[in-house]
């Protein structure tokens, strides 16, 4: 069966190592099946809800290594300059270090919990970083063909958006009524950014809809992106709420 586009992962991001640690414990200490990577610059776990979403919940740790990309090869190196793959399996040992007797692993989700990025399945690698890159304005963080990835962020970050082929070139988007992803918002810092966003939008040809929380568009692979603005702060347009 052909697999389709769509959501890859959404991934969460926790505010420190320690919070991972407890995320990863609980995990471990309900059974369930999940997956702790060493990314170097990011620590994480991968897992699927039960309808078979993917789920990466992760802790930025920049101080570890270093990601570089060019000309569509990527090099990773620890703090000590030594060459990794990116993909070894995390030393959960250690990560569980961080944790003392009294940290109680029912706790929920803690503040500053946030989604790190999105991870998708597109039909073509060129096209996904034409839209979210030069559409869109995101940062090319690398395109990466042996791999078959690209990844785009705003503000220098690693990424906030990755997308893949892993599901075939020209994979077909899912049909309507599937699970999965119907979008994923990407909030601009004020009105007048949306409506710049907007025009690109519309002078690029691409169909968007009109809702209330915002613009909804698709992806040439047809995942859906919300493009919505910061709420800016009463009586003082010039400043994020």
């Amino acid at each position: 069966m052909r697999r389709r586009t769509g959501l890859y992962h959404f991934a969460v991001l926790l505010p420190t190592r320690r919070e991972l640690a407890r995320a990863v414990a609980r995990l471990f200490s309900l059974r369930y099946p999940n997956a702790p990577t060493d990314h170097v610059i990011t620590e994480t776990t991968y897992l699927s809800d039960p309808e078979d979403n993917g789920i990466e919940i992760y802790a930025d740790t920049p101080e570890d290594g270093s990601w570089t990309s060019a000309d569509g090869v990527v090099v990773v190196r620890d703090a000590h300059g030594v060459r990794r793959s990116g993909r070894d399996p995390l030393d959960v040992e250690r990560l569980l270090n961080e944790l003392t007797p009294s940290d109680r692993l029912d706790h929920p989700m803690p503040e500053g919990t946030k989604i790190g990025h999105v991870h998708l399945h597109v039909a073509d690698l060129t096209d996904a970083m034409r839209f979210y890159h030069a559409l869109l304005g995101f940062g090319n963080q690398g395109l990466l063909p042996t791999m078959g990835m690209g990844m785009v962020s705003a503000g220098g970050y690693h990424h906030h958006i990755g997308f893949n082929i892993w599901a075939g070139e020209g994979a077909p988007p899912p049909p309507p009524d599937a699970l999965g992803l119907r979008y994923f918002t990407v909030v601009l810092p004020n009105r007048a950014a949306l409506e710049r966003v907007a025009d690109q939008v519309r002078e690029a040809g691409i169909a968007a809809e009109q809702r209330p929380e915002g613009t909804l568009i698709h992806d040439p692979s047809r995942n859906g992106v919300l493009l919505t603005a910061r709420p800016e702060l009463e009586g003082d347009p010039g400043r994020l709420g």
